[in-house]
């Protein structure tokens, strides 16, 4: 047919799209608007180019990447890497995602099974190619290895015999430890060299051999 129809037409039209004139509206199967953002609205869709979703938006799977800001909760789980700043970050990180499993610093430690700075007992042995001091406080059980510098404490938790060379006399009694020194005990004894005196004091008992 070629020409104008004036009226209504009853049943299907067929043609190219060059021959409609105006826009179709919705309810005719069309958009009702001339431009691609007016018919994106009638139609109540979101454009390539983003926008704002007016409710929850649900999907089996979503495939990134997905590159923005995502302002909400998300149920389900995340594959992938997630940026953003802590502070958008709610709830607490399980230890097999790479938090801590908690939110105070002590429950952290806890779960990492770490010691705080401000100490706390080993369960298991401390080995170490060096450890650099000062360490201050008490150490229980035994130290294996060298220690250099100063130890304090008492006697009393001191085992073993500590040798010439680290101050000590390299035995465990008196005859042992003047013997190692080279010295004479108050009981007396036998020199091997000379006695040289500016002055002897007596009462001198014995005999004096020599002048």
């Amino acid at each position: 047919m070629t020409g104008n129809v004036t009226g209504n037409v009853t049943g299907n039209a067929s043609g190219t799209a060059l021959n409609v004139t105006g826009t179709v509206l919705l309810g005719n199967g069309g958009t009702g608007a001339s431009t691609a953002a007016g018919a994106l609205a009638n139609l109540g869709g979101l454009a390539l180019s983003g926008g704002t979703l007016t409710g929850a938006l649900t999907a089996p799977q979503l495939n990134g990447p997905l590159a923005g800001t995502v302002t909400g909760n998300v149920t389900g789980n995340v594959t992938g890497n997630v940026s953003g700043t802590a502070s958008n970050v709610t709830g607490t990180v399980l230890l097999g995602n790479g938090g801590t499993g908690a939110s105070t610093a002590a429950g952290a430690l806890a779960n990492l099974g770490g010691l705080p700075l401000s100490g706390g007992t080993l369960t298991g042995a401390l080995t170490a190619p060096q450890l650099n001091g000062p360490l201050a406080g008490n150490v229980t059980g035994n130290v294996t290895g060298n220690v250099t510098g100063n130890v304090s404490g008492t006697a009393s938790n001191v085992t073993g015999t500590v040798l010439l060379g680290n101050g000590g006399t390299g035995a465990s009694t008196a005859a042992g430890a003047l013997a190692n020194l080279g010295g004479l005990a108050l009981s007396g004894g036998t020199l091997t060299g000379a006695l040289t005196a500016p002055q002897l004091n007596g009462p001198l008992a014995g005999n004096v051999t020599g002048m």
